[in-house]
């Protein structure tokens, strides 16, 4: 998934930025492997490293940047 967001520059779903060297797209689980998330397409959504860095195994708006 990280790569299909990068090669459509899909920006991050929470802080609005594209993909760049330093700061990659990267697929985030909507709801964590460790909380009872799958790996199901739509239980994805691109985030930044440094914003999926934040949220880690938060569910929701839990960790949210904004």
């Amino acid at each position: 998934m990280s790569a299909v967001y990068r090669i459509n520059n899909v920006p991050c779903a929470e802080c609005g930025t594209c993909h760049t060297a330093e700061n990659p797209i990267t697929a985030h689980h909507v709801v964590p492997l460790n909380r009872g998330g799958t790996d199901a397409p739509e239980n994805y959504m691109p985030l930044c490293r440094l914003c999926n860095s934040v949220r880690g195994s938060k569910v929701g708006t839990e960790g949210s940047r904004q």
